[in-house]
């Protein structure tokens, strides 16, 4: 099963905005970033240089975090994340712990969108909140609160109090046996 994020060794990166003007300390600070972005990578053979654009960046060495804002795209071979602020956490490793992303709506290429988007490397998951959206393998999925499991392709989708979740099946894939899905999807009505 392709994974979205796995370890990579280090890789390029680069922002529209340098963290500071001038001076040794925006290369220690440039220098830094790219270690924080070691571990990731695209599955489906990714592995390319990391690109993130964004209007400005601020980097916080001492709680491990990234924030990006303004119109940021985040870019790693096929994979475009876009949303007005992307946060990425880190522990006292350098491991990547969580990857935010807000926007009107964030969108994740041809995966999904959602007011939130949350990535948890460790564990494999993506959570999508408020007005989410998933596709896959070409049924269509919303509700409220999307949960996907990356390594068992489980989905649970959540609605919030007055509305459903809803799934649209695409009848014409061709790919689909009859009376067979390609997923598991488990929905849940939150209280």
């Amino acid at each position: 099963m392709n994974k979205l994020l796995t370890q990579h060794p280090p890789v390029a990166l680069r922002t529209s905005t340098p963290f500071h003007e001038g001076g040794g300390i925006n290369k220690l600070l440039i220098l830094i970033t790219f270690i924080i972005y070691t571990s990731l990578a695209v599955a489906g053979g990714g592995g390319g240089p990391i690109t993130i654009t964004a209007k400005s960046n601020n980097f916080n060495h001492k709680n491990g975090s990234t924030t990006y804002h303004g119109d940021v795209n985040f870019t790693q071979d096929d994979l475009l994340l876009k949303s007005n602020k992307l946060n990425i956490e880190q522990d006292n490793s350098g491991k990547i712990t969580e990857i935010t992303a807000h926007g009107t709506p964030a969108t994740l290429k041809d995966i999904g969108s959602a007011t939130i988007i949350k990535f948890y490397p460790e564990q494999e998951k993506i959570i999508f909140i408020g007005n989410a959206i998933l596709y896959n393998n070409g049924n269509i999925i919303t509700g409220a609160h999307i949960t996907y499991f990356i390594d068992t392709g489980i989905l649970i989708a959540k609605s919030i109090k007055n509305s459903r979740t809803k799934i649209i099946f695409s009848l014409s894939n061709k790919t689909q046996s009859k009376g067979t899905s390609n997923a598991t999807i488990k929905r849940k009505k939150s209280s």
